[in-house]
């Protein structure tokens, strides 16, 4: 289907996702195939890389916020089985 798509088609198919969003698994099959005509063409980008709706990925703060939880969920877990030998 993309490889008889030209530029106009291919932003046409963009335009309609934004009022009409794809399913995820349409558009990681999609992202896959423009991803090996991409790389068939001698670029190196990923099916990400054209994922329509890109993941959102949590912002710093709270990633260090939760890495935090993480070490002290564990440092608690460590001071739990120290008490129990």
């Amino acid at each position: 289907m993309l490889a008889g798509m030209d530029a106009r088609q291919l932003s046409e198919m963009y335009a309609f996702a934004d009022i009409e969003p794809l399913d995820e698994p349409l558009q990681r099959m999609i992202a896959e195939v423009s991803a090996t005509l991409a790389r068939v063409n001698g670029n190196k980008l990923s099916s990400d890389d054209f994922m329509l709706v890109p993941k959102v990925q949590p912002p710093d703060q709270e990633r260090a916020l939760r890495q935090h939880q993480i070490v002290a969920m564990f440092a608690k877990a460590a001071r739990h089985n120290d008490n129990a030998k």
